[in-house]
């Protein structure tokens, strides 16, 4: 058999070995249906707890947003941005000839307080509008230009962990983060099972020390990057 850097587990396969760590399926067994709905909405609120991590920083992607000329805001519903942005961290303007500039990116109180938020010419800054709903985010640029050929903006972005809807979906994380979701995961249904105090710390210790390390490791990643 070949060796391989590259190693999944889906959502059940996750939600099973969280069970297996507090002896609620045993070893070679599977869970019940009801123990895996149950564990699929504790690994749906886990993730949505890691969407909000600095830790999640692996998760940076790249793309590019067509320009229309005069347009000074683009979303994620028909905008042409993409749907999984938690937030932009840079944003670059190519101009018809293919020359690149760093766009300023703003917060709130920078954009509010521009006395003009539309104006014609390359794109020199914009404000990302993030909201709950991600497919309600919006992109303001200013000034936009009066006429587009080839114009595009290129962006970086930390991306959501998107949440498995399916058994058989693979978990969206590096493979190194698959023992902490697991750890973190059976400590969570360890308190529905009656697990004892002492066996969910341990697990509780366990996810903790992987977590610390974890987010040195992406610290250093999203440094060396960005």
């Amino acid at each position: 058999m070949p060796l391989t850097d590259t190693y999944t587990l889906t959502r059940d396969e996750v939600i099973t070995s969280a069970l297996r760590k507090i002896g609620v399926v045993a070893q070679g067994e599977s869970a019940a249906a009801s123990q895996i709905n149950e564990g699929a909405q504790a690994l749906s609120l886990l993730i949505k707890e890691l969407n909000h991590l600095s830790s999640c920083r692996w998760l940076i992607a790249t793309a590019t947003l067509t320009l229309t000329a005069n347009t000074y805001s683009y979303s994620a519903t028909g905008g042409g941005l993409a749907s999984n942005i938690h937030d932009i961290i840079y944003v670059a303007y190519r101009n018809a000839t293919g020359v690149d500039s760093p766009v300023e990116i703003l917060d709130a109180h920078a954009y509010a307080a521009l006395s003009s938020k539309s104006g014609t010419g390359p794109i020199a800054r914009c404000y990302f509008d993030g909201r709950r709903t991600l497919t309600s985010n919006t992109l303001f640029v200013q000034p936009a230009p009066s006429s587009v050929t080839t114009e595009r903006l290129f962006y970086a972005y930390e991306a959501t962990i998107q949440v498995p809807t399916l058994g058989t979906d693979i978990l969206d994380i590096p493979m190194g983060w698959y023992r902490y979701i697991a750890l973190r995961l059976a400590s969570d249904l360890a308190h529905e099972y009656g697990v004892g105090v002492d066996e969910i710390t341990v697990l509780e210790g366990k996810a903790d020390k992987i977590l610390t390390a974890l987010n040195a490791d992406a610290m250093e990643y999203y440094e060396k990057r960005w």
